[in-house]
């Protein structure tokens, strides 16, 4: 007794001359905790663990005369304007067209359709971001009414044109650099933000968000909803209409990773999502006084992930980089 004794006040003795060996032990017990946290995070957040039912509605068809779709936005008529790697076109239900009048090499990243007609796109100006607003001319011809450039634009991936020449666009990264970018998206860095557009200015209106990648807004004005792709999950802000402010997120989680959104008939949501890599989904998202509801999958495919949304009518559009699909609801 005596021996364990005297060897257990020779350890204590050790460690109280080694304070710097204990707070090297604590200090490295604490990386590998958070290294393992973060590895979890990462691989849960890409879709590692996730799987993809393949689900097509009854009634589903391809359109014909495009190919790769970056964006879908529907107007009050019922017609979509797509964004597509190699222009503009617009979708009355039974065929595709294409319209001209718009700037030499564009290729709109996102669109919008405001409810006074107004078209909006997002496109690549070599080293900058535009937002260009177009009006309806002629039949299948558009005419330029202005353009916008600013710093706030860092890396637009979508947004929301609200009548009288105001716009809510979603930065996925706030980062201008690849590496803050990719600090971004590995580690989940909430650095991604909301600009409001007044009409003369640009507004920060919403921070510490996680690679946003779609936006859509209530048919009474009265919720924003945002997707976070990597997080995979959904955000509802209530807003002021007059300053176009935002408060109140409430996040819903997604059993995949939402992009871009739109609004149903109904008021429901539309997103795009993919479950991993090489797949596609899209869920209707039910709505209640802004309060998001269960996610319902109404398209699941195995063919690649689906780019963009829309709803007209009682159908929904699928668009993905090899096809666009007209299919009912």
């Amino acid at each position: 007794m005596t021996e364990c004794w005297r060897r257990k006040a020779e350890k204590d003795l050790i460690q109280q001359k080694s304070p710097w060996r204990r707070i090297a032990i604590t200090a490295s017990a604490m990386v590998g905790v958070l290294l393992i946290a973060a590895s979890y995070r990462y691989v849960e957040s890409r879709g590692t663990f996730a799987s993809v039912t393949a689900v097509t509605p009854a009634l589903c068809h391809r359109v014909a005369g495009i190919g790769g779709v970056a964006d879908i936005a529907a107007d009050k008529a019922g017609n979509a304007y797509i964004a597509a790697a190699d222009g503009l076109f617009v979708y009355d239900g039974r065929v595709v067209e294409r319209l001209s009048g718009t700037p030499k090499n564009f290729h709109p990243a996102a669109l919008a359709v405001s409810d006074d007609g107004v078209i909006a796109t997002i496109f690549r100006q070599g080293e900058t971001w535009d937002l260009s607003v177009f009006s309806v001319a002629a039949p299948a011809t558009v005419k330029e009414m202005g353009r916008l450039s600013a710093d706030s634009l860092t890396d637009p991936a979508a947004l929301v044109a609200l009548p009288g020449g105001r716009f809510y666009i979603v930065n996925k990264h706030a980062s201008r650099t690849a590496l803050g970018r990719w600090l971004d998206d590995t580690f989940l860095v909430p650095r991604a933000e909301i600009q409001f557009f007044d009409g003369m200015k640009f507004v920060t209106v919403a921070t510490r968000l996680n690679s946003p990648a779609g936006v859509a807004m209530a048919p009474d004005g009265s919720h924003l909803y945002v997707s976070q792709e990597l997080p995979r999950s959904l955000i509802s802000f209530s807003r002021n209409d007059f300053t176009g402010a935002l408060a109140d997120a409430a996040l819903t989680s997604l059993p995949a990773a939402p992009t871009k959104l739109a609004l149903a008939k109904d008021g429901s949501l539309i997103v795009a999502a993919w479950p991993n890599k090489g797949t596609g989904a899209v869920y209707q998202v039910k709505t209640q006084n802004g309060v998001l509801q269960s996610p319902e999958l109404i398209y699941g495919s195995q063919q690649g992930p689906v780019t963009a949304v829309a709803a007209t009518g009682g159908h929904v559009l699928i668009g993905s980089g090899r096809q666009l699909l007209d299919c009912r609801l």
